[in-house]
């Protein structure tokens, strides 16, 4: 949420993002993208597909906001196929989130 947050700011007070928005790495550059990446063999054990797709969502979140903000940051309006991408991203990632929070507790209350 504070990297949403932040974003959000940076184009409301039309500043300059850091890497973690702009680069095309950007998704293994932010907190989220760090700790996914330290606990992903946990995200395989519990569901292997889901793990890609949590992957691809949280990618696809990036790409969509960077597009985005180079948009905004030009004086261009953004493009709302790109704001689209973003917010299907975001709640994709939300959904596959909850799914391992669930197998989480599932698992936790079966030991």
């Amino acid at each position: 949420m504070d990297w949403t947050h932040r974003v959000l700011r940076c184009a409301v007070l039309h500043t300059l993002p850091d890497d973690d928005v702009l680069k095309d790495n950007a998704h293994q550059l932010c907190e989220f993208g760090h700790f996914l990446e330290r606990q992903i063999d946990i995200f395989n054990a519990l569901d292997h597909n889901r793990a890609d797709a949590l992957r691809i969502a949280h990618k696809t979140m990036h790409d969509g906001i960077r597009a985005i903000s180079h948009q905004v940051f030009r004086g261009e309006p953004g493009n709302e196929a790109d704001l689209i991408q973003f917010e299907q991203g975001q709640q994709e990632l939300i959904e596959h989130l909850a799914h391992f929070k669930t197998a989480m507790a599932v698992r936790s209350s079966l030991s």
